[in-house]
């Protein structure tokens, strides 16, 4: 029985040396195909935020969900009103 388990564990060892083996190699093929295209540079002023651009986003969007909020408050209205003519 313990012969059995040397033999698994050997077979076990063999297999998990033979994957790390094949692993290494198909790493090393597959990093010796890479070109540098262009160099990194550091930008001259920073990508994000935009506050003048969030800023005027939201003023935007503010004024849009108001106006469709008062068109459909009015649209929803069904109270009588009437005129007052006072001639």
């Amino acid at each position: 029985m313990l012969k059995h388990d040397v033999e698994n564990g050997r077979e076990l060892y063999d297999t998990l040396q033979f994957e790390a083996e094949m692993a290494g190699v198909s790493a090393g093929l597959s990093s010796s195909f890479i070109n540098v295209v262009d160099r990194a540079e550091i930008p001259a002023k920073p990508v994000e935020p935009k506050p003048m651009l969030n800023y005027a986003l939201g003023l935007l969007g503010g004024l849009l969900v108001g106006f469709i909020l008062v068109l459909l408050v009015e649209s929803l209205d069904d109270t009588l009103s009437s005129s007052k003519n006072s001639s």
